[in-house]
């Protein structure tokens, strides 16, 4: 009934009105539920584990030679010393979060915990910090360590964490809970020794609530000048969003605006299948291959350039 979804449009309005968001992020409960509602899937992390020994690294990985890797507990000041890493690996990204101080000591560092997190800092041979593995040790029915985080600013230092992973002979087995932006099958030197499993209910969604501002907030391409295209929006909970819209370059940065005149547009989708899109969930050829997205092949490269991500997203973080 019109009437159960009456709350929602309030709520998109307030967070577009009041509280100035283009975007909604969630952990749903029932994914079905919050995908009718314009919430498409935004998270692609992945669980792998395996005995320590599957963690070897690929032979082929470069390594600094006169690196080296300092582990000890987490502590406090850690936040200033490897806040900026994580800043500076995030930034390209899509998907990673601003952390809050309070996060960072209790979440991250389960700081107060009965285990509290360790650290392994990666020091290359010029002495500068460039990456860092968050973990810790859990007795559940066996003995696992288990990674919360890598972060490395060099190539050099998944050789070196890879290699100190695999070292921990008394462990049962290696757990990390990573995104398809590093890509750990290749980087180790047999993966039929780890199991990767895709575990959706630990993933979050995300909703575009404004649609204007969340295309204006998109990277222009380095290069070309892709044309004006049009497409139809369907979003009857967000009734300022649904709609023919033409989308384009202007000034420097993207833009949509509203084309009532366009009696056939070049493309449609719905706003779950544009929200999975934004985040690099999708890509275009997939949302076109599998019928969540029609456009024409005229409008293809504009939508990629427009939708076009550096990066699978994923999320460490939960909130």
């Amino acid at each position: 009934p019109r009437s159960t979804l009456f709350p929602y449009t309030t709520l998109f309005r307030s967070m577009r009105n009041e509280l100035g968001q283009c975007l909604s992020t969630l952990y749903p409960t029932v994914f079905p539920i919050y995908r009718g509602l314009g919430w498409g899937n935004a998270d692609d992390t992945w669980h792998i584990s395996g005995p320590p020994t599957a963690f070897r690294p690929n032979p082929s990985l470069p390594e600094d030679s006169g690196s080296r890797l300092v582990r000890r507990l987490a502590r406090r000041e850690d936040v200033d010393l490897i806040g900026p890493l994580y800043e500076q690996f995030a930034r390209p990204r899509s998907g990673y979060l601003d952390r809050p101080r309070w996060y960072w000591e209790d979440t991250v560092f389960r700081l107060g915990w009965d285990n509290p997190s360790w650290l392994g800092l990666w020091y290359g041979s010029d002495g500068t910090l460039a990456g860092y593995v968050v973990y810790s040790h859990d007795r559940a029915a066996e003995w696992h360590l288990e990674v919360y985080e890598v972060v490395a600013l060099r190539p050099e230092v998944y050789r070196a964490i890879l290699n100190f992973l695999s070292a921990h002979n008394l462990q049962d087995r290696v757990e990390l809970a990573v995104g398809r932006d590093v890509p750990w099958r290749t980087m180790v030197a047999n993966p039929h020794l780890i199991k990767v499993e895709a575990q959706d209910n630990h993933n979050f969604m995300v909703r575009i609530v404004d649609l204007p501002r969340a295309i204006a907030l998109r990277p222009v391409p380095g290069s070309g000048d892709p044309a004006p295209v049009t497409i139809q929006v369907d979003d009857e909970n967000a009734p300022w969003n649904h709609g023919v819209w033409r989308l384009q370059l202007a000034r420097g940065q993207w833009e949509a605006t509203r084309d009532e005149e366009s009696a056939s547009p070049d493309a449609r989708a719905n706003i779950a299948t544009l929200s999975s899109l934004i985040v690099g969930f999708l890509t275009v050829s997939e949302a076109i291959d599998t019928g969540l997205l029609r456009a024409t092949d005229e409008a293809r490269p504009t939508l990629e350039a427009l939708f076009r991500t550096a990066y699978p997203p994923t999320s460490r973080d939960y909130f």
